[in-house]
């Protein structure tokens, strides 16, 4: 009568614990992971059972489940008997509120799959070892079958993972991290712990299995047949061949009973330690929200005081703009006074003017004249170059006549058209143009002309022609810039201005003065500095110190106070103070040490007194003042627009612009400089030349190679690269700039030295050189100073106001250029 009716059984532990919904702990997801929890009544009776008499036998139903939140607990009176099992939890009441909360409750779940699970790595079962790592079954198996196959051969069988020897244990440990990265990802590497005492456990059990296998068959070999089973099942067992009857149905049903029971008192009990965990947790988050909100009544606290000193600054700088509308009248009132003694100061600047125009025009009318002089000159020239002519004819008329007419003697077959042996050398059409004769020019004045024009003697002539004092004039000066911009000049006073001609420049006599005499030296020893640098601190080029992490302060400011301490890593200290960095005076000298042992098993130019170390410590200086400018350019600056600080991705934006303007720069300026040094090896080859066979235009090429000395790597034509396509091919074009500022005339010598220069590479197999294309475009470089006046387009000059020509520094020594050479020609 018994299990006759079917009483009704209470619900799973689980359903009363997701009934208490006030826990707000997020280990609760957690408690859901045992699958193996049976939520149905106690299973019915099977006839096909009748002989399994354990709960352990019957068929097992697998229940799915989802992790569930706050929002799939349902209160106390909703939960209920299910009428038959579920094959899996509803998830028809998971209704998130929005997408945020689904995402948030995922990362917590994934931060609580990385966490060691409640009670550690031993407690957590087999089954439900996979849903917390998120690991496949393969991959589980796999994994485990490596851990335990290396610790049977690392570890002692007998004894648990505690007991095993500290140092093997790390071994395994890091051979497991190297096999499979993925543990790393998980605190404590829980997953590895968890395989390792299972792997301890499945050999300390396999080693107790072998023992009692061994002394099982040791009896077998020793005892009778009723003795080995006594032995094994015990000295009371019953060895009689009856067998007993089987148990009935009622049986059965009483067994199952039973163990259902027990097995949810035992689910219950852990469903219990879990919730007081979660509950311990709860009020672990409850004190941390106690104390965050403690950290945001102080933060309002002191925002509050902010707020109290903003106001108190606010009416302090209101004061001082009251201040300052009371310095603006006064200001004001300055200014109508001021605009009486500008009035003055223009009629004097008038009267300057016109006598600037009076100057001017007598050096017109002296130009005309040294023009007329020149063309005499010229006529001079001429005659004399025709009188030389007529002799040369007269010499070898003489010569004709006096030659025997005999036969020649046939001789050997010319091989010249074979073998192309000295280069063919072209004439020029030019003569050297007369030097003109030295004289005083009434240009405008420079910083060394004569004394009486500079300013302060402008200034002074000014101040007496007024009646004024040369001090208030400038005083007056110097507030009419602050008003009106940079449209007004100042002058300083005469002792001003002489005490800053005479500051010395203590660097550079310095370095002038342990510099080595030869430039090639003075490469070597820039080379030298420059590839150590490199080398020790592993970059290629000066601009790739951008990236350069420069030591902190604290380090050396602990540099700095200890005496005895070391530099020992490569690092420089980009600080404010870098110059005066101890630091950075360890690190130079250590370069300067390296590049004296590379010499000294080198070269050995410092041992032989070519380059002395005073001079590479020079050079280190300054290469440590370029790097730090590099890394600079690259760091965030304060947006004077925008008024706030640049942020990483804007300076590095900005810095790559500077970077890619400074190299196209550069590279305009080699390729000023490789032109320069063909056209000067072109006509130093020449004129070897023609010094050799006596050439006509010998002092041409010669004043041809003075020109370019002037004119220097400046002095040449800028060139764009381009590209275009010619017969489907695409070759490389260099379009070239003009140069304004230089006399047109050049352009024609230029080009004849450029075709001397085609003449030579025509002996030479190899590449053509890439065609150039004059184009209508100005170079952006500016005009090299201290040139003579024949070298600049007197056009480009005339529209040059007085103080751009003064800062050109025009040269007063004498120079010309060429003039045809028509009767040599002619001849």
């Amino acid at each position: 009568m018994l299990f006759r009716a079917k009483p009704l059984s209470p619900p799973p532990p689980v359903v009363q614990l997701l009934a208490h919904t006030d826990i707000q702990s997020p280990n609760l997801p957690a408690l859901l992971m045992h699958n193996d929890v049976k939520d149905s009544p106690p299973l019915a009776f099977r006839e096909n059972a009748i002989s399994k008499t354990s709960h352990k036998h019957a068929p097992k139903k697998m229940v799915s489940f989802e992790p569930a939140s706050l929002k799939t607990c349902p209160p106390i009176a909703q939960v209920h008997q299910p009428s038959k099992p579920l094959s899996k939890p509803p998830t028809q009441a998971r209704t998130p509120t929005s997408d945020l909360e689904e995402e948030e409750f995922e990362e917590q779940t994934l931060k609580l799959s990385l966490c060691v699970p409640p009670g550690g790595p031993s407690h957590v079962k087999d089954s439900d070892f996979a849903i917390l790592t998120g690991w496949s079954k393969d991959f589980i198996a796999e994994f485990q079958n490596a851990v335990e196959s290396l610790a049977s051969k690392k570890f002692d069988p007998n004894q648990s993972l505690s007991k095993q020897d500290p140092e093997v244990k790390a071994q395994v440990v890091s051979e497991i991290q190297e096999a499979y990265p993925i543990v790393n990802k998980y605190i404590d590497l829980w997953p590895l712990e968890k395989a390792l005492i299972r792997a301890c456990k499945n050999s300390s059990a396999k080693e107790a299995r072998n023992s009692e296998k061994a002394v099982v068959k040791t009896l077998k070999k020793n005892l009778r047949p009723r003795s080995r089973v006594r032995l094994i099942l015990g000295p009371n067992a019953d060895v009689s061949s009856k067998r007993k009857a089987a148990p009935t149905p009622e049986h059965h049903k009483l067994d199952d009973a039973r163990s259902s029971e027990q097995y949810h008192k035992q689910a219950a009990t852990e469903a219990r330690q879990q919730r007081r965990a979660a509950i311990q947790e709860n009020d672990n988050l409850r004190a941390q929200l106690s104390a965050a909100q403690n950290d945001v009544l102080a933060h309002q606290d002191e925002v509050r005081r902010l707020h109290i000193l903003i106001e108190e600054g606010r009416s302090k700088l209101e004061e001082k703009s009251r201040d300052e509308g009371d310095l603006h009248a006064q200001i004001m009132h300055d200014q109508d006074r001021l605009a009486d003694l500008l009035q003055r100061v223009t009629a004097a600047q008038n009267q300057a003017a016109e006598a600037s125009t009076q100057s001017y025009r007598a050096q017109e009318t002296l130009n005309v004249r040294d023009e007329e002089v020149d063309r005499l000159r010229a006529e001079v020239c001429a005659q004399e170059d025709e009188v030389e002519r007529l002799r040369q004819q007269i010499k070898m008329a003489a010569r004709t006549k006096a030659q025997p007419l005999t036969v020649k003697r046939r001789g050997r077959v010319s091989t010249e058209l074979f073998n192309p042996g000295r280069p063919s050398v072209m004439e020029l059409p030019l003569d050297p143009a007369p030097l003109p004769n030295e004289r005083p020019t009434l240009s405008a004045p420079t910083s060394d002309s004569d004394p009486d024009s500079s300013p302060d003697m402008e200034i002074e002539a000014i101040a007496a022609k007024l009646d004024m004092d040369v001090g208030e004039l400038a005083k007056f000066l110097a507030v009419m810039k602050l008003v009106n911009g940079k449209n007004v000049n100042v002058a300083i006073g005469p002792s001003e201005a002489a005490g800053r001609k005479a500051k010395p420049k203590a660097k550079a006599d310095a370095k002038a003065a342990v510099a080595p005499q030869d430039k090639e030296l003075v490469n070597v020893a820039h080379a030298m500095m420059r590839n150590i640098t490199y080398r020790k601190f592993g970059y290629n080029q000066a601009s790739d110190f951008i990236f350069h992490v420069s030591a902190t302060e604290d380090e050396v400011s602990a540099f700095a106070e200890n005496d005895e301490a070391t530099v020992t890593k490569w690092q420089f200290d980009f600080n404010d103070d870098y110059t005066n960095s101890a630091w950075n005076a360890a690190q130079m000298e250590r370069l300067v040490d390296e590049a004296v042992k590379e010499d000294y098993a080198g070269m050995r130019y410092l041992q032989k007194g070519l380059i002395k170390r005073e001079y590479l410590e020079l050079i280190v200086t300054e290469q440590l003042a370029r790097y730090y400018a590099e890394w600079k350019q690259f760091r965030p600056r304060w947006d004077m627009e925008e008024g706030r600080m640049e942020t990483k991705a804007e300076a590095i934006a900005r810095g790559k612009v500077v970077l890619y303007h400074r190299r196209t720069l550069s590279k305009t300026i080699n390729g000023q400089h490789n032109k320069y040094d063909h056209r000067r090896t072109t006509v130093e080859a020449t004129i070897a030349l023609k010094e050799a066979d006596g050439g006509n235009d010998l002092t041409t090429w010669k004043r041809m190679l003075d020109l370019l000395d002037l004119l220097g790597p400046s002095g040449m034509s800028e060139e764009e690269e381009t590209h275009s396509i010619e017969k489907g091919a695409k070759i490389k074009v260099y379009k070239i700039k003009l140069c304004v500022w230089r006399e047109p005339a050049i352009v024609d010598y230029m080009r004849m030295v450029d075709a001397q220069t085609m003449r030579f590479q025509a002996l030479h197999n190899g590449t053509k050189p890439a065609p150039r294309v004059r184009a209508q475009t100005h170079g952006d470089r500016p005009p090299p100073k201290g040139l003579p006046k024949c070298l600049y387009n007197p056009e480009w000059l005339e529209s040059l106001s007085p103080r751009e020509v003064r800062a050109l520094k025009v040269s007063k020594n004498a120079f010309a250029l060429f003039v045809a050479a028509t009767e040599r020609m002619a001849k």
